[in-house]
C-alpha cells in the first residue's frame, strides 16, 4: 500500500526535525575539535616553554659541576703546594 500524501509529508517533517538536530550536534562536536585542538597547541607551546628551561636548568648543572671540579683541583694543588 502506497503512502498518502499527508503521510509522506508527516515523514518529511519528522526527518527535518532530525536532520535539524543532527546539525546542532554536528556543530557542537565540531567546535568540541576546535577548542581541543587549540588546547593542544597551547600545551604543544607550554611543552616547548618546559623543555627550553629544562636544558637551561641542566646547562647551570654541568657549568656548577665543571666549577666544582675546578675549585677542588686548585684546592688539591694548592694544599700539595703547602699553601
Amino acid at each position: 500500500m502506497e503512502k498518502s500524501s499527508a503521510e509522506i509529508s508527516v515523514e518529511i517533517d519528522e526527518l527535518e526535525k532530525e536532520l535539524s538536530k543532527a546539525l546542532k550536534n554536528l556543530e557542537i562536536v565540531e567546535n568540541q575539535e576546535i577548542e581541543l585542538s587549540k588546547e593542544i597547541l597551547k600545551r604543544r607551546l607550554e611543552k616547548k616553554d618546559i623543555e627550553v628551561a629544562v636544558s637551561k636548568a641542566k646547562y647551570v648543572v654541568r657549568e656548577l659541576h665543571l666549577r666544582i671540579s675546578q675549585a677542588k683541583k686548585a684546592f688539591w694543588s694548592a694544599k700539595n703546594s703547602g699553601l
